[in-house]
């Protein structure tokens, strides 16, 4: 039997008169939103300090490691020279 020959049951009707309206999913999904949001808000602190206790420090050794610096000259890049 087709798709296009099967009838609806009496199940498939009840459950397309089951579901919600569609304003009560949007303010539903907004309160989701607004609530994952809030999460972000208790996460930042800790991001930040990652950042800049964790992240930065290795972005600079990393930088360090490959340049040189002179008194006369400034800053030069070494490369792989410095290992």
């Amino acid at each position: 039997m087709a798709a296009s020959e099967r009838k609806q049951s009496v199940s498939d009707t009840a459950v397309r008169a089951a579901r919600p309206a569609a304003r009560t999913h949007a303010v539903h999904t907004a309160w989701v939103r607004r609530r994952d949001r809030r999460g972000f808000g208790f996460i930042a602190p800790f991001l930040i300090g990652f950042v800049l206790f964790v992240i930065a420090p290795l972005g600079y050794a990393a930088y360090s490691s490959l340049y040189t610096s002179r008194i006369i000259g400034g800053t030069v890049f070494a490369g792989a020279d410095n290992y």
